[in-house]
Order: structure tokens, then C-alpha cells, then sequence
């Protein structure tokens, strides 16, 4: 038979919300955001076109201007920094910060201008 005095009951209680606070942290970041997916932007504010930004699992990148041809290219991705490189049209180092809910990732480029780009699918 077990028994437990208060002293027994308090740490049992303080190991049990221990397991419970540290399962939830771990079930939270099993499933880390990442820029991986296609994103949309109608975001004018900074002079950027709206269009659409498709970044793949495999580094692979598309970015698609309304109303011109698509960019192809590749990205890397380094704590807060995006790497664009789209071959013969140039590259771009921009940050980013990205958010859950909504799901969206906003991007400052060199010169400061801001886009506002929400994800539309994995």
C-alpha cells in the first residue's frame, strides 16, 4: 500500500503539472512554422506588385507577379533571413517574420519597404 503524507502528495503534484506543462510545450513545437508553402500578396503599400510566392521543400522558388511571366529560382532560409535567388534577374537577402494566426509572412527588404503576404497552401 502506498502511502502519501503532504509532503509525498506536493512534489507528486508539482512532477505531474511539470510533465503536463512540458508535453504541451514539446506537442507546440513539434510542428514549427516554416516558409514553405504558397503565399499571396495584394499588398501595394511599398510599391510592390501583388502576385503570388511559392517556396517548395526542396528550395525551389517561384515568384509570380500578376500579369507577368513567373520567376523561377531557388531560396534559403537562416533564422529570420530569406534568401532569394532568381538566376539572371538577381537575388535578394530580405527578413522575415512570420505568424500563426492568421497565417501570414512579412518580408523587409534592403531599402525597408515591407510586404504583407498570406499563406494560402502547403
Amino acid at each position: 500500500m502506498l502511502r502519501l503524507n503532504n509532503g509525498n502528495l506536493a512534489t507528486l503534484v508539482r512532477k505531474g503539472i511539470l510533465v503536463l506543462v512540458l508535453g504541451s510545450m514539446l506537442a507546440s513545437c513539434s510542428k514549427p512554422l516554416s516558409v514553405e508553402g504558397v503565399w499571396r500578396s495584394d499588398d501595394t503599400s511599398g510599391g510592390a506588385d501583388k502576385g503570388q510566392m511559392t517556396l517548395s521543400t526542396d528550395g525551389r522558388a517561384q515568384l509570380a507577379p500578376d500579369g507577368f511571366n513567373a520567376l523561377e529560382g531557388h531560396y534559403t532560409v537562416d533564422a529570420s533571413t530569406l534568401t532569394l535567388d532568381m538566376g539572371e534577374q538577381g537575388s535578394a537577402l530580405v527578413h522575415y517574420v512570420l505568424t500563426d494566426s492568421p497565417r501570414s509572412l512579412r518580408l523587409t527588404y534592403s531599402d525597408g519597404r515591407t510586404q504583407l503576404f498570406n499563406f494560402v497552401q502547403k
